[in-house]
């Protein structure tokens, strides 16, 4: 078998050092042998040679004018045979900077970052050093790490040549290796001094002794993809890495940016055992960026127990003046419809900024306060969400209640028109992305109060069951139309009937009569499901021993599938 492949070219200055790569995929068991393409002169494998082949590459060490040839790579074995042709370019020495435009790279330049082309390709064992238009770059603003250059801050004036310059070592002896980029500066974003949004600076965090913690820090640094930004965890003044067996530990997240939105990034700091020392010490989120750097200190202290004492808070994009305009509208939906029917039909206790807490001074601290005695995390979007800051800080402190803490849980409602939710926090889509939304739409306006509508069945099926039994009623339903599979016989059970002693579940009433009201209820309930249980899709199995006992002398059942 024999193929060829299209011609791959290299160009080079005379003098410096060449390595030519065979395009051909190097295969084990294979011979790789090169040839003068014109003259079919075999090159030999010989190192010390000025020119010669290495298996898959072609050297020349250093080069000359006369090596601009065509030259044929042949892989083969005893059955197939491949071969691929290069054309190498040598342009002689020139006086003064001139570069001619073959030896130019231009590559998409992504922000103000410059490659040195093929550095890979070569055994660098130095410095490299970089020039534009042939003038050595000595600025506070260049910075080269490795096989790139970095200007910070570029401007229109950056605009050029930029050449970088290294050497290759061949057994000891070193060949001088340039080559040449072209940089066009091009806008693409706004850098800012570094502003972290939460947590707030001299914040204290009350934490459990003996128990894990988590603590956010989300810092911005400008508009558009940025090219420095690093938001860092340091303890006592050293940075978490530095800790070896350490307790403390940080995960940043990628850093979300468009063209026209805020860059902002996201470490959260995580101790995995608070102990004593830890209410001494003091933690730092450090955001740095070319501008300068950003820390806010955060100090722990001893968790004090309270109990919950709102079933849900609602955290809700909000404008500054409250109108009760329209029955769609944001404000209307959250002072008026939520609090006439989860209040006042239900008996839920809700807390809403703008009612319950007023905006003044303390305002971010009594919401933190209110996030952590509520039960639930109720996140209304509507189109207004990317564009409000308070729904952003809120949101973070009701996340982190819900899925670092693990102290309560999300219901997440759409409004209607809501549109794109790509730019929201990766926690919330996450959170979207398993639990979906419950959709308000125009059709729920008609009968907004009804309990009976889809909307705040979904709605009741999410929320704390009550502790008293005229709650029942109100709180459950036998399908949760927003739960990504049916109950199972045991959960639906559990949420039938709780006789432990959490804060959210009810008791039994002690009165023998009521009791026994209760269980004739209950079981011809549990009949009739289980005569329609195909198409409900589930089977009941209630073990009545993990009920009250019943008076009278009601015997104990079991009602199975």
């Amino acid at each position: 078998m024999y193929c060829s492949f299209a011609v791959h070219y290299y160009v080079a200055k005379e003098g410096e050092a060449l390595i030519v790569a065979c395009p051909l995929y190097p295969q084990a068991g294979f011979q790789i042998d090169w040839y003068v393409t014109q003259t079919n002169e075999s090159i030999p494998a010989r190192e010390g040679e000025r020119r010669y082949s290495s298996r898959d590459m072609l050297k020349f060490l250093p080069t000359l004018v006369e090596d601009a040839e065509n030259y044929t790579c042949i892989q083969q074995s005893n059955n197939s045979r491949e071969s691929a042709l290069v054309n190498v370019k040598i342009y002689p020495k020139q006086a003064g900077c001139v570069t001619p435009n073959d030896l130019i790279y231009r590559f998409p330049n992504e922000l103000s970052t410059i490659y040195c082309p093929n550095l890979d390709t070569y055994n660098n064992s130095g410095d490299i050093q970089w020039f534009q238009n042939c003038k050595p770059l000595r600025d506070a603003k260049y910075f080269s790490r490795k096989d790139f250059l970095l200007i910070i801050g570029a401007t229109e004036a950056d605009s050029g040549n930029y050449t970088c310059h290294f050497v290759h070592n061949e057994k000891g002896t070193i060949y001088p290796v340039t080559a040449t980029v072209e940089f066009k500066f091009k806008e693409r974003r706004t850098s800012l001094h570094p502003k972290i949004k939460i947590p707030p600076n001299n914040a204290v965090e009350k934490v459990k002794l003996g128990a894990p913690v988590a603590i956010s820090c989300s810092a911005c640094f400008g508009t558009g993809p940025q090219e420095i930004a690093i938001l860092k965890w340091l303890v006592d003044d050293t940075i978490i890495h530095s800790f070896k067996d350490s307790r403390f530990h940080e995960y940043p997240e990628e850093m979300l940016s468009a063209s026209n939105q805020l860059s902002c990034m996201n470490n959260t700091l995580k101790i995995t055992r608070v102990e004593d020392n830890d209410f001494s010490s003091e933690f730092q989120c450090v955001a740095i960026n070319q501008h300068g750097w950003t820390a806010h200190y955060i100090t722990l202290k001893k968790k004090e127990s309270y109990g919950k004492i709102y079933d849900a808070y609602v955290v809700y994009p909000r404008n500054d003046k409250i109108s009760t305009d329209g029955a769609n509208s944001m404000e209307y939906f959250v002072h008026k419809i939520l609090p006439d029917v989860l209040e006042s039909k239900c008996g839920y206790n809700l807390c809403i900024y703008g009612r319950d807490l007023l905006p003044g001074e303390d305002a971010a601290s009594a919401v933190e306060m209110s996030i952590h005695k509520s039960r639930r995390q109720m996140i209304i979007l509507d189109h207004q969400v990317m564009h409000c800051e308070e729904f952003a800080y809120e949101q973070e402190l009701a996340l982190h209640s819900a899925m670092i803490q693990n102290d309560s849980k999300v219901i997440v409602i759409e409004m209607e028109g809501a549109g794109d939710y790509s730019g929201l926090r990766e926690s919330l889509r996450h959170i979207i992305k398993r639990q979906g939304t419950i959709k308000w739409k125009e059709d729920h306006v008609a009968d907004k109060r009804s309990l009976n509508s889809k909307f705040w069945k979904q709605i009741r099926c999410q929320m704390p069951l009550r502790k008293t039994f005229g709650g029942l009623h109100c709180n459950q339903s036998w399908i949760n139309p927003g739960a990504q599979k049916p109950h199972t016989s045991k959960n639906l059970g559990q949420l039938l009937m709780h006789t432990g002693g959490g804060e959210n579940e009810f008791h039994m009433p002690s009165h023998p009569l009521v009791k026994w009201f209760l269980w004739f209820s209950f079981d011809l309930m549990l009949s009739s499901l289980n005569k329609k249980r195909k198409h409900l899709g589930f089977s009941l199995i209630v073990d009545t021993k993990a009920l009250p006992e019943i008076a009278l002398g009601i015997p104990s059942h079991h009602v199975g599938s």
